[in-house]
């Protein structure tokens, strides 16, 4: 259960933020190039970040070290977009988040099992759990935002959100093979 809540977390944190990053910028008055651009840099972190992260946790025994540093990664940049201040720096370390707890949870589906079947069941369950998960983000940020008539309360259930992917790590990331 803890490897489909890390999956459904960094899933749904990567799609929420993603759009979250393009909306809070242009409601913090930016110019409209400007989003485009903290978008594009949310972007080009995720991408090697998505090859990097598999590498390292394929070496390591335990990979708790990595879940946890990519939750607190995720609860900064939340905390950083929510003050308004240095934007382009809690984009990119967004980014980083984001590719890394994609690239962390598509690894963890084989280093958790011995079997190539058993890895194709814990993998289809996990990304039903958390596309499922990740479905629901949208609508809950969209009405958050029409009763807060702000971005900092979506801000700050994501933030919630990184804790609970700091906490869900400590198992998700305990070198043990399931079978």
């Amino acid at each position: 259960m803890e490897r489909n809540s890390f999956y459904g977390d960094s899933i749904a944190a990567l799609l929420h933020n993603d759009d979250l990053v393009a909306s809070t910028s242009c409601h913090t008055r930016l110019h409209a190039n400007v989003c485009r651009w903290m978008l594009a840099m949310m972007q080009g972190a995720i991408v090697p970040m998505t090859f990097i992260i598999p590498v390292l946790a394929g070496r390591m025994k335990d990979q708790r070290i990595i879940g946890i540093g990519i939750g607190v990664c995720f609860l900064l940049a939340n905390i950083g977009l929510y003050t308004g201040v240095l934007i382009p720096v809690w984009v990119i370390l967004m980014g980083i988040a984001c590719g890394s707890g994609f690239g962390l949870s598509m690894m963890l589906f084989a280093l958790r099992t011995s079997t190539s079947i058993g890895a194709s069941k814990l993998s289809g369950m996990a990304q039903a759990f958390g596309y499922l998960l990740a479905a629901f983000g949208p609508m809950v940020f969209g009405v958050t935002y029409d009763f807060s008539g702000s971005w900092q309360a979506p801000l700050l259930i994501l933030a919630t959100l990184s804790i609970f992917i700091v906490f869900v790590s400590l198992r998700a990331g305990k070198g043990q093979i399931n079978n």
